[in-house]
């Protein structure tokens, strides 16, 4: 399902989409794993935790950033193993620096039979290299699935230090899982990223009559010229 329409329909944020150029799993799980499969053109090594069956990505696209919704296991990002266990975390790279409004783990809602889907309550982000630290409970969207909760999920940054700096990657790891995968496992078939909403800087009163009052002998001087 491409998600040119299907953002419209599953999003309630307005707000720009920002383009993911790249990003990097840590401590993944391999795709084939129970079945689940995903796409990645990076660099795909052994944990560099040492972790046993899990790998690392890097350096490259793939499922989670193709504009495409899975409505199956195929193309699918899967988070199998035990968090306690796989400690793994998602790297995200921006086409520019943004402020950061929102992050959404997007699943198809032709995908509602499979328990796995949806479910992620609370996600960290980490970025300036650990300069900014903010932790955000989802928001759940979109249809209820199998797990019982909504197949998608919003964390809204936009009242956090991540909305006040430009940065152009964010990290996002500490996924904790709700409801009857209390632990694991849940999957990602996108990730949508928005920009913090700026609101414009009001003009000061003297500004304003300042502006007046250059419009005012504008005018004059026309009306001068004329007669």
């Amino acid at each position: 399902m491409i998600i040119a329409g299907v953002f419209a329909a599953l999003s309630a944020t307005a707000a720009q989409a920002v383009t993911i150029v790249s990003y990097d799993i840590r401590n993944a799980d391999p795709s084939s794993t129970g079945g689940w499969t995903n796409t990645y053109s990076g660099t795909i090594t052994p944990s560099a935790d040492g972790v046993p069956g899990l790998v690392d990505l890097t350096g490259g696209s793939g499922t989670l950033n193709d504009g495409v919704l899975p409505n199956s296991t195929v193309n699918n990002q899967l988070f199998f193993t035990p968090l306690a266990i796989q400690n793994a975390s998602i790297t995200l790279r921006f086409d520019r620096a943004i402020r950061l409004g929102t992050i959404e783990f997007l699943n198809s809602p032709d995908y509602l039979g499979n328990s796995i889907v949806g479910g992620v309550r609370e996600v960290v982000a980490i970025g300036g290299g650990g300069d900014f630290f903010a932790t955000a409970e989802s928001a759940g969207f979109g249809p209820v699935g199998a797990s019982g909760f909504p197949v998608s999920d919003r964390f809204d940054f936009s009242n956090t230090s991540f909305a006040e700096f430009e940065l152009d990657s964010i990290t996002l790891s500490n996924f904790f899982v709700d409801g009857p995968n209390f632990i694991n496992p849940f999957s990602i078939g996108e990730i949508v990223v928005t920009e913090a909403q700026v609101a414009p800087v009001p003009l000061p009163a003297s500004g304003v009559l300042m502006v007046a009052g250059i419009g005012g002998l504008i005018a004059a001087r026309r009306r001068k010229k004329a007669s």
